[in-house]
């Protein structure tokens, strides 16, 4: 619940940045345009790269946002101890779109006309569109993040695409080729330290206590054979990789 509650007051503090940023960018992008007009009838020419440029931003801000709230979502799932990821997808994926609505309210009570109420209620369905479907995009290829905002997810700690399955990470020449260790249930195949080398009563326990320690009928269990088998287990191996090791820490498989 702490975790839930937490990942909220971030999320909601994050959205008032957001908007500030937002807010920032698209006056500065206004002003120039507002100093034209006092002049007179500007040409085309002259405004029109402001307002390009105005619309490029917001594009770039609201796919940003969103790429942080799936960025927070995929943190808190990883951790252990949450086991209820949907709730925090769901709550990620309100918390994207919220901002957009909310700002839209403060513009129309700021409106003097029915055609300037349709223009933001048209602003409002486009960049929610386009925040959900960053929204889905990210959340279904977290590795798309780092090409806009690889320089924003360096930053802010979060790392997108280099991540490897256990298996991967046990034939990894880097890791000093130590023993790598298959059990009955379907577990990956997993290292442990690189003079680790336990008998086979000690595995059998090992492997008993790891595979105790996911939920039975949950979803890890599932992603366990699908990378045991050598699947793709798609989105939900990112969650799996720091429960599996948290499992592996529980049980006492780093002592043998």
């Amino acid at each position: 619940m702490l975790n839930f509650i937490l990942f909220n007051v971030i999320l909601l503090v994050a959205g008032f940045v957001a908007v500030l940023i937002l807010s920032v960018g698209v006056l500065a992008c206004s002003a120039p345009i507002a100093l034209f007009a006092k002049s007179g009838n500007p040409p085309r020419t002259v405004w029109l790269p402001f307002i390009g440029i105005g619309a490029i931003y917001q594009v770039y801000v609201w796919g940003g946002w969103s790429a942080f709230c799936v960025a927070m979502t995929i943190r808190f799932t990883q951790k252990p101890e949450v086991t209820w990821d949907w709730l925090y997808w769901i709550a990620g994926f309100m918390e994207c779109v919220s901002p957009i609505a909310w700002l839209a309210h403060k513009e129309q009570q700021g409106s003097r006309s029915l055609a300037e109420v349709r223009g933001i209620q048209k602003g409002t369905m486009l960049y929610s569109l386009l925040a959900v479907a960053a929204f889905l995009a990210f959340a279904f290829a977290p590795s798309l993040i780092q090409r806009p905002y690889g320089w924003a997810s360096t930053l802010l700690g979060f790392a997108y695409g280099g991540s490897t399955s256990p298996e991967q990470r046990a034939d990894s020449p880097a890791s000093g080729e130590p023993r790598s260790f298959k059990c009955e249930q379907p577990l990956p195949e997993f290292t442990l330290g690189r003079a680790s080398n336990p008998s086979d009563t000690e595995l059998a326990k090992l492997c008993a206590c790891v595979w105790s320690k996911l939920p039975e009928g949950g979803w890890e269990r599932e992603v366990s054979a699908k990378i045991r088998g050598g699947e793709d287990p798609g989105w939900r191996g990112r969650g799996f990789i720091p429960r599996f090791g948290a499992a592996l820490d529980a049980c006492g498989g780093r002592s043998l």
